[in-house]
């Protein structure tokens, strides 16, 4: 599962309906009655949205609001029945996405909750863009100076050498085929020497990180390459 959503809910049998609409092979939902669960289970994973009904009072909603958007800038949406215009004034202010009243259409709600996650996970792709690639102390890629930083020291690369870390880095442990790296790096298909542009530029790569004992680059026979990050614990095994 590569998401997760928090669901503070007092109503057992609403949070199992939500359950229900919401998780899948990708989604995984966490359920806790307790504000002060919810506050670790923002604080130890990584969830892209919080769904919570309203509280005893609206202060206390506030508050608890106000917690979650300090732990974790994550989209809110509340379900509630009834909710004066008001009190619902106040919880915008304090940080709500959105309001859902309920009973709900599940399809409705499920829509909403997807439009709130959709928002929320391209606006954290805007924001990574162009924010360096941090490895521990090890390893750094700042995209907007093209640098790379092995453990305090700059590695000297060319511009393909450096697209093709990058390119890689940026998707760790994921297998790029020749044809894709050629077409990231060089903007264009592959060519009758495109395997062998793509080798000899992944060669000198990986001789200059192997000066400094890295090996993050493996072979993949026959298909292409993967960055594999310093923590990872296939760092020990060899290409």
């Amino acid at each position: 599962m590569s998401r997760k959503i928090l669901v503070m809910y007092s109503d057992l049998n609403l949070c199992k309906e939500i359950r229900l609409a919401l998780q899948d092979n990708r989604t995984e939902v966490i359920c806790t009655m307790s504000e002060m669960n919810a506050i670790s289970v923002l604080a130890e994973s990584d969830c892209c949205m919080v769904i919570m009904g309203l509280l005893p009072s609206t202060d206390e909603a506030i508050a608890i609001i106000r917690h979650i958007r300090s732990a974790k800038a994550v989209p809110i949406l509340m379900v509630a029945k009834d909710i004066e215009a008001s009190d619902k004034i106040l919880l915008y202010q304090a940080g709500v996405s959105a309001f859902l009243k309920n009973p709900f259409h599940t399809e409705v709600f499920t829509a909403q909750a997807n439009s709130l996650i959709l928002l929320y996970e391209e606006t954290q792709a805007e924001n990574r863009e162009d924010q360096p690639l941090v490895f521990g102390t090890e390893l750094m890629i700042d995209p907007i100076y093209r640098q790379v930083i092995i453990e305090g020291e700059p590695l000297d690369l060319t511009r393909k050498e450096y697209e093709l870390l990058l390119c890689l880095a940026e998707h760790q442990c994921q297998v790029w085929s020749y044809t894709q790296l050629y077409r990231h790096a060089w903007n264009d298909t592959l060519g009758l020497n495109g395997d062998n542009t793509v080798k000899t530029h992944i060669g000198n790569l990986k001789k200059k990180l192997a000066k400094y004992g890295k090996n993050y680059i493996r072979n993949s026979r026959g298909i292409g390459y993967k960055f594999v990050p310093p923590d990872c614990k296939e760092k020990s095994r060899k290409s």
